[in-house]
């Protein structure tokens, strides 16, 4: 909804997910008595174009509420998911702050922080890794990111330096575009964005503690990559000291892979467990 929001396409627009078995209607003009004629026209072609392919498909008809998905009042920002599936993790912006007990699950933020998760049950970690969120502009997603196996399409690494990712592996590609090693805090966070800079042929040195919530499958790792795990519950502790000690609480610095991830063990400490250079297969 939110990428059909900001496309700002006055003409119909139909969603048909065969996954899912259902056709939903994602057009945003909504009928009322301040709309114009041409937009009640729109509106109602709209659903008359999915009600026919739903028919014909033998899918289910889903009209999706844009108007309710983002409700803003003061301070106060509330996102709304429809048609989740109980079971499913919730995640903002890659970092899982939940598990889906109903079909309908609310998002509420007050000031930047979550403060309320209704249809799911929190937690409380992933809560606490995000110290500060957009809501109204986050990435909210139920379920894994991805569920079918893509092929790898790996290029050389050309970038310099090092940027660092902390439990954003939405933002991998901007966050990291040109350098040429990414530092990663969280497993999930090293997982997916590892398997998405491993396209643009940057590897990562990714600090996890063992606690992944599996967002994704069939994900892939760059060879040149390290992966620091440290005992339970220290990856956001080292990750903050790295961030301010060798990055010196900058997003980008003059580093070679090999120098931040020594830096980064040696740092890490009596809380390192497994120190793992990715040499050759893919992982």
């Amino acid at each position: 909804m939110m990428v059909a929001r900001l496309a700002g396409i006055g003409k119909p627009l139909i969603q048909i997910d065969c996954g899912g078995r259902f056709v939903a209607d994602l057009t945003l003009c909504h009928k009322a008595s301040g709309a114009t004629d041409c937009e009640n026209e729109i509106f109602n072609e709209g659903l008359r174009v999915a009600a026919r392919l739903a028919e014909d498909l033998g899918l289910d008809l889903l009209r999706p509420n844009s108007a309710g998905s983002i409700l803003v009042q003061g301070d106060s920002v509330r996102r709304i998911l429809t048609g989740v599936i109980p079971g499913e993790l919730i995640s903002v912006n890659g970092t899982v702050i939940g598990r889906a007990i109903a079909a309908e699950v609310e998002v509420e933020a007050k000031g930047g922080r979550i403060v309320s998760l209704k249809g799911a049950e929190p937690k409380a970690h992933g809560l606490e890794k995000l110290d500060q969120v957009d809501l109204e502009k986050a990435i909210i997603r139920s379920g894994s990111i991805r569920r079918s196996t893509a092929r790898p399409r790996i290029k050389e690494v050309r970038g310099e330096g090092a940027a660092f990712i902390d439990h954003c592996a939405e933002d991998a590609f901007e966050a990291a575009g040109g350098a040429a090693v990414a530092l990663t805090v969280g497993d999930d966070t090293t997982a997916i964005a590892g398997d998405v800079l491993a396209r643009l042929g940057i590897p990562v040195v990714g600090i996890v503690d063992g606690d992944a919530d599996h967002l994704a499958q069939s994900l892939t790792i760059l060879p040149g990559s390290t992966i620091i795990r440290v005992q339970p519950g220290y990856d956001d502790i080292v990750g903050r000291r790295v961030h301010d000690e060798i990055f010196g609480g900058k997003k980008w610095i003059a580093i070679s892979a090999g120098d931040l991830a020594d830096r980064v063990a040696d740092l890490a400490g009596e809380h390192l467990l497994v120190r793992k250079d990715i040499k050759s297969d893919l992982a």
